[in-house]
Order: structure tokens, then C-alpha cells, then sequence
């Protein structure tokens, strides 16, 4: 147990990074973000989904996916498709229909959208229609630009991890657990005589600029890093755990005003 509570404390900066709401982000913030990447696109569309499933029975809050998160600010969002239509300048929001479930959060809280212009005007998104309407968008736009190109994210640095034929299955059978990888397939086997890309270097540059709020919210993570690993220092002592260690640094990022972990201490 000795030798795992030094590396515990190394990765004790990261406990706080999932911050509160307190320093939120307007729309204007987000729409700068998508009008940042639309002109880093202009002969394609970046299409970007949200997390696939649920929460895990062992995770504080579901994880969205990073890239959709970014850029519409969606935290709890499921079965939507974000597209970034750099041809027009424009951004759309693909919606499932409701189901039963997260009936109770509303605005970016919300799990479910109704398509239209009072969503449009809520998320200051661009275009807000049913995910019915997906295929014939891509249809319409390949029409316009035969040599459209169709940009996904693939997990970023390490999505090429998550179960392709490298990690998951035997060469040549696909991504087994790998939904960046699954879309991309997905997109590449429907429109077969489009290219489809990996648009991470795109996202990345674009994330890489930090705005104002940005630089703020980074400032408050490190505050909120600081308590937790300062926690965990203290709570080391003879006969205690790594997990009592890890409480601690849980206890006291959430004390400081993390709404959750970005990853476990």
C-alpha cells in the first residue's frame, strides 16, 4: 500500500478539474468556438456526436463526449449529432425524440431537445431539427459540393485506444469498443464516394485558443486542484489507505466547489 499512496499523491492535480457552474459560459462563448472551426472547414462539415449510452454505474455524472461538449456547452445531452457546415458557415443540431428519462433539467442541463426555433434561440445554435432530417442534409450539401468532405472526431490523442484492430480485435474486423471509430465507419459506408477525415488536429487548434471565460474557469480548476491535493497530503498518515487518501481528495475538491470528477484522484 506504501508504494501506491506517492503515486496517488502525483495524480491528486487533477481531482478538481470538473468545476461548478459558478463560472458558467454564455452562448456567445460557444458560438465563437463553433464560428472558430467553421472557418477551418470551408470545402466539409465536422460532424460530431455525443457520448454513446449512459452513465456508468461507476462514474460521478456522465462524461459527454469532449469535442461535442465544447462546442455546444451540452453536458448532459444524448443521441445528438452536431454538424459544422463550414460550405454554408453554419451550425446544425440533429435531435432524437424524447423518452422518459431527465424529463426535469431544461436549457443546457437538458438531456432532450425539442427541434425548433426556441431551441435555436437557447443554445444560440443555428438550426435545431429532428435527426430524421441528418441523411438528407449530408445528401443536399454533397450535392452542391461533390468533393465535400466529411470530418469526424476519432477520439483525439488516445481514441485510437479504445478497441480498434490494434487494442480490441484481430486485424481486418473493425472497432469493437471504439464509437469514434464506429461513426466514422458508419459515415464512411453510407456516403462511400465522400472522404471522410479525422478532424482532430482541426478541433485541437481550435481548443487550443483559450477565450477570457476559458482562461477564468482554468483558474478555478487549479484553485479547486490545489485544495484537493493539499487534502490529500494531509490525510496520509500510518495505517491509512489509498482509497482514505483518495476520499479526502474527492472531499475536498467537492468542498471548493467541483461539481464532480474529471477523472478519479
Amino acid at each position: 500500500m506504501k508504494t501506491f499512496l506517492g503515486v496517488s499523491v502525483l495524480a491528486l492535480m487533477f481531482a478538481g478539474l470538473a468545476t461548478s457552474g459558478q463560472t458558467s459560459f454564455d452562448t456567445q462563448e460557444f458560438q465563437a468556438r463553433r464560428k472558430a472551426a467553421l472557418e477551418k472547414v470551408p470545402d466539409g462539415i465536422v460532424l460530431l456526436r455525443t457520448s454513446w449510452g449512459l452513465k456508468h454505474w461507476d462514474e460521478s455524472g456522465l462524461h459527454q463526449d469532449p469535442s461535442f461538449y465544447y462546442f455546444t456547452g451540452l453536458a448532459n445531452a444524448h443521441g445528438a449529432i452536431l454538424a459544422l457546415d463550414g460550405t454554408k458557415k453554419e451550425s446544425w443540431l440533429f435531435v432524437p425524440s424524447r423518452i422518459p428519462l431527465g424529463g426535469d433539467l431544461h436549457g443546457f442541463d437538458a438531456v432532450f431537445f425539442d427541434p425548433g426555433p426556441q431551441t435555436e434561440k437557447e443554445l444560440g445554435i443555428d438550426h435545431v431539427v429532428s435527426w430524421d432530417q441528418f441523411a438528407t442534409f449530408i445528401e443536399s450539401r454533397r450535392k452542391d459540393n461533390p468533393k465535400l468532405v466529411l470530418f469526424t472526431d476519432q477520439g483525439g490523442q488516445t481514441g485510437f485506444m479504445s478497441g480498434d484492430s490494434k487494442f480490441g480485435t484481430p486485424p481486418g474486423l473493425g472497432p469493437l469498443q471504439n464509437p469514434n471509430l464506429t461513426w466514422t465507419n458508419m459515415l464512411r459506408q453510407h456516403w462511400s464516394d465522400l472522404e471522410v477525415k479525422d478532424g482532430f488536429a482541426i478541433l485541437d487548434e481550435v481548443r487550443s485558443v483559450k477565450s477570457p471565460a476559458e482562461i477564468s474557469r482554468m483558474r478555478q480548476a487549479a484553485a479547486v486542484t490545489a485544495e484537493g491535493f493539499w487534502a490529500g497530503v494531509h490525510a496520509i498518515a500510518p495505517g491509512k489507505t489509498q482509497r482514505q487518501v483518495e476520499g479526502a481528495v474527492v472531499d475536498a475538491c467537492l468542498q471548493a466547489g467541483s461539481d464532480g470528477l474529471s477523472l478519479w484522484p
